[in-house]
């Protein structure tokens, strides 16, 4: 597996662009690496990545941008120049990122219901959800694939593994459904919401 290029994405909480201890990592963030070989990896659930087996030479590394997110480390550049001369070479290049209106929930492996409880710059699947393995499945009547998310509404996932899912953007912290006879598959908003708070409209 050497030599092999490797490192962490980490949510930078107190914008110093250092990795300390207790900062949570953020899975499903994409990176790549230019050079002798060209490849791309998502963060793992530990924020961690790897590049294996790698033609020697000079590698440029970087985190591929998000809207709404900052890149904390490194800054200046904003990737990295390494160079793999031997082929025992393991070099770490760890990434913060840091946004003022990132929040994030946990997600299992396998099958989840979920919902996205406020707006995103990006509503695609591949960015709210990036290490799923199946379309996003609602139901209106019958269980439709959904590209696109929507706040409000409930789907089926299913992901590759258990991970705290980051997400930019705006929680909604009031929202009103459409609901139909039977069955219905709704989402949330921002917060616990108890049963007594819900009301019919009209009443």
């Amino acid at each position: 597996d050497v030599p092999k290029i490797k490192g962490k994405v980490f949510f930078d909480g107190n914008q110093n662009h250092l990795l300390d201890g207790g900062e949570l990592p953020i899975a499903g963030r994409k990176i790549r690496i230019t050079g002798p070989l060209t490849a791309e990896r998502l963060s793992d659930s530990s924020g961690s990545f790897t590049f294996n087996q790698l033609p020697l030479g000079t590698y440029t590394v970087s985190l591929i941008s998000k809207p709404d997110w900052n890149q904390t480390m490194p800054v200046s550049p904003v990737s990295y120049s390494v160079s793999i001369d031997t082929v025992d070479d393991e070099i770490e290049t760890d990434f913060g990122a840091w946004s003022s209106t990132a929040f994030h929930f946990p997600a299992n492996r396998a099958w989840n219901i979920i919902s996205v409880p406020g707006v995103s710059a990006d509503m695609s699947t591949d960015a709210l959800f990036p290490l799923h393995v199946t379309p996003a499945f609602s139901f209106f009547s019958t269980y439709e694939t959904a590209a696109e998310l929507s706040p409000g509404v409930g789907y089926w996932i299913k992901l590759s593994t258990g991970h705290e899912v980051w997400i930019a953007g705006t929680l909604s912290m009031a929202d009103t459904m459409d609901v139909t006879p039977g069955w219905n598959f709704i989402g949330s908003i921002g917060e616990n919401v108890p049963v007594t708070s819900l009301v019919d409209i009209p009443p």
